[in-house]
This record gives structure tokens, C-alpha cells and sequence, in this order.
């Protein structure tokens, strides 16, 4: 891996880090002067001592405000930053990294994202797509994309607004070898609690294989294709996925391409910014992962022409 041109970036990362660490400091003064001023109010109202009172409140409230308002800022400007840095970081990274490149997501690319998932009813109804980074895999075999995406539903209540995580995870994109027309969708059985039910156009399909209907459901508007498409050794090696790695994933087959949903708990693909630019180790966890994202990729075989 080169870290040449990496040092502009460095000076850039260390400053805003710098700033962050700083507004960071100043929210927890505020919380801290917040809860002094708290008690001093309480003691005014206690003793009827009316300047404690009056004071408590005041500077309770103004210390609250600037909490609040320094907090918000540290946040935005941060994921500001971090979507900028990060582009431009990924993609010297990675001109050595021959198995990967970095693809930056614009709001044009999440929009096609957001409809085609929707088109997919893969994660059920939903109202907001969250993508940040993709990553295209390259082997000898196959060639597919690896996106860190986030699912929501908000609905909207008077003056508030209720955020709904449906999924959050690696979702893969790979071409499929075997022909098909119709679309076949797997999710995970009592795992992913929160998807939406598919819709009533796909005809629930119950299969043999014990083990495997334990972890998934599966659903199709073809029958004969959805077995066709679910081979045994497909169906053994999406249940040693989910088993042995304690990854919960959904699947559609759809127009040519196959979409797998891996859930994490974890933030993926992402930079710690409190380690500079400069070391190698900084990207150790990144590589990482996107190493474990490509065995599964493998293990899955997605690109068998036969026996899938």
C-alpha cells in the first residue's frame, strides 16, 4: 500500500480531529457547568433564595443551549469531513490494492440504490437508504460490489419524527451465472425480526433441506426457478454463513443479479480518525474487513455457473 500523497490529508485530518477533540471538551464543560447551575437552582427553590434561583435557571438554560448547539456542530461538521476525507483517502489506498477499488456513492448512485431495493421488496417497506461507501470486488471469477448501506422507516407524529432501523449491514451485489426471469427473495427465519413481510405476489416455498427452513423463509414468483436457483450445496453454505459466523443475511435473485444482506452491529469500511494517515496500521481494520467480506463471497460461490 502507498501512503504517498497521504500527508496533505494527514495535516487535514489532524487538524479537524484536533478541533473535534476541542468542541468535544467544550460539550462536556457545558453538561458539567449544566448540572452545577441544576443544583444551585434547586437549592435557590429550596431555601427561597431568589438570586440562586433566578441564576441556577439562567445559566442552567445557557449552558444546556451551548451543549446542545456545540454538539450538533461537532456532528455535522464531522461526518462532513469524514465523507470527504475519506473519499479522497480511499482511493489512494487502493490503487495497490489489486482485488478492490473504491467507488465513491453520490446522491445520483444512492437514489438508483434506494429505488432498486424498493423494486426488490427485499427489506419490506422503507423510507430512507443510508450509503456511504461501496467497494468493488475483483476476482479471477467474479466481479461484484460491496456496499455499507443502512435501512429505515421514519414515520412522522405530531412535532416528532420515529426513526425504525430495518437493516444495517453489508448488502453484496453479484452477477448470477444461471439463467432466470422471475424474482426469488430468502430471508432470514425469526432472525431479522424487523423486515417487513414480502409482498403477497411472491408464493412462500417450503424445501426439504430441515436445517435450512430453520434459519430462512423463502418466497418466488416461480417455484421451479426458486429450486432451480437454491441448490443444495447453495442452501448448505448460506446456513454454515449464518451458523458458524453468526451472520444474519437476506437474498434476492433478481433480473440477472443476486443481492446478499449480511447484518453487523458494527459500523463498516470506516477510518478511526484518532490515528494518523501516515501508519499502515490505521488501515489494518478496513483491509480486514472487506478481506472477510470477499470469503464470504467465495464461500457462497456466487459464481458457479452449475450447482450453485
Amino acid at each position: 500500500m502507498s501512503l504517498v500523497g497521504l500527508s496533505d490529508l494527514e495535516q487535514l485530518r489532524s487538524k479537524m480531529y484536533s478541533a473535534n477533540r476541542f468542541l468535544h471538551f467544550t460539550v462536556i464543560v457545558s453538561k458539567v457547568l449544566f448540572w452545577c447551575f441544576a443544583a444551585m437552582f434547586c437549592y435557590g427553590a429550596l431555601m427561597n433564595i431568589m438570586p440562586a434561583l433566578s441564576l441556577g435557571f439562567l445559566f442552567a438554560l445557557v449552558c444546556l443551549l451551548v451543549a446542545g448547539s456545540v454538539d450538533t456542530f461537532r456532528y455535522s461538521k464531522l461526518l462532513k469531513y469524514k465523507k470527504e476525507i475519506k473519499q479522497k483517502v480511499y482511493k489512494i489506498i487502493f490503487e495497490d490494492v489489486n482485488d478492490f477499488e473504491y467507488e465513491s456513492m453520490t446522491d445520483s448512485k444512492v437514489s438508483e440504490l434506494f429505488g432498486k431495493l424498493q423494486e426488490l421488496n427485499l427489506f419490506g417497506s422503507f423510507s430512507r437508504l443510508v450509503c456511504d461507501d461501496c467497494f468493488v470486488y475483483k476476482s479471477d471469477d467474479i466481479t461484484c460490489k460491496i456496499y455499507d448501506i443502512g435501512v429505515y422507516n421514519i414515520a412522522t407524529g405530531y412535532k416528532t419524527k420515529i426513526t425504525r432501523k430495518i437493516f444495517e449491514g453489508m448488502l453484496i451485489v453479484s452477477p448470477s451465472f444461471k439463467k432466470f426471469s422471475g424474482v426469488t427473495v430468502i430471508k432470514a427465519d425469526k432472525k431479522l425480526k424487523t423486515i417487513e413481510d414480502i409482498s403477497t405476489s411472491l408464493e412462500r416455498i417450503n424445501f426439504e433441506d430441515v436445517v435450512f427452513e430453520k434459519f430462512f423463509d423463502v418466497y418466488s414468483t416461480d417455484q421451479i426457478e426458486a429450486r432451480y436457483l437454491l441448490t443444495t450445496a447453495f442452501m448448505e453454505r448460506l446456513v454454515n454463513s449464518v451458523s458458524k459466523e453468526g451472520k444474519q443475511i437476506v437474498g434476492s435473485f433478481e433480473k440477472g443479479n443476486v443481492y446478499i444482506g449480511v447484518e453487523s452491529k458494527e459500523d463498516l469500511f470506516e477510518l478511526d480518525l484518532s490515528k494518523p494517515l501516515t501508519d499502515k496500521d490505521t488501515f489494518v481494520p478496513l483491509i480486514e474487513e472487506l478481506k472477510q467480506a470477499a470469503e464470504l463471497v467465495k464461500a457462497l460461490k456466487l459464481e458457479n455457473k452449475t450447482g450453485m
